[in-house]
């Protein structure tokens, strides 16, 4: 019988994550984002793991364009266009 611990490493293999950060948030450092993708690598999990230079603590158009671009292949979504 396998650990939990294992099981859910197995169970995670398939899991996809995106990560986002941008270098220049004074929130949260981005170097917390570095460790954290690791851990995740390390643990298991596929990560994507997408800097956006001189970002602060929010989002942008380009970064959710980011995202729908990630998400698109992942999920089924209808095509909609959005204009900003």
């Amino acid at each position: 019988m396998e650990s939990s611990g294992t099981t859910a490493r197995r169970r995670a293999a398939h899991l996809k994550i995106l990560l986002l950060h941008g270098d220049a948030d004074p929130e949260v450092p981005y170097e917390t984002s570095i460790w954290y993708a690791e851990f995740l690598r390390t643990s298991g999990f596929s990560v994507d793991f997408r800097t956006f230079n001189g970002l602060q603590h929010f989002w942008t158009y380009r970064e959710m364009d980011y995202v729908k671009q990630w998400l698109r292949p992942r999920i089924a979504v209808p095509r909609i266009t959005i204009k900003y």
